[in-house]
């Protein structure tokens, strides 16, 4: 519920995301970056890894400080809605799971 599942199999084929996503690994740094009306999670190059669901927001009173890779997850179009395949350009994609931390103001 706090990430899009689907924002990878979304994307084109020769999106930047999809790269950033396939060099990623548990682990590595990502922080939080609020753009365009949404939560995007980037690699500390500032490549976007994937976007945090639509209703995603920080916890009240709090700032980001930090945060990491804590999975990889292989995602499958029939894993989703199906009333949402004609928008999905792929049949499965990988999904960045973060560890985030907040600090409270």
């Amino acid at each position: 519920r706090l990430v899009d599942l689907s924002f990878a199999g979304r994307q084109r084929e020769r999106h930047p995301a999809l790269g950033a996503i396939s060099e990623a690994r548990v682990g590595d740094p990502m922080m939080l970056v609020y753009e365009h009306n949404r939560w995007y999670m980037k690699d500390s190059n500032g490549r976007i890894l994937g976007r945090m669901a639509k209703h995603f927001a920080p916890p009240p009173n709090t700032k980001f400080v930090s945060g990491e890779i804590a999975a990889i997850l292989r995602w499958r179009k029939e894993d989703g809605d199906e009333a949402f395949y004609h928008i999905l350009r792929r049949d499965a994609w990988e999904v960045i799971i973060p560890e985030t931390v907040f600090e409270t103001l």
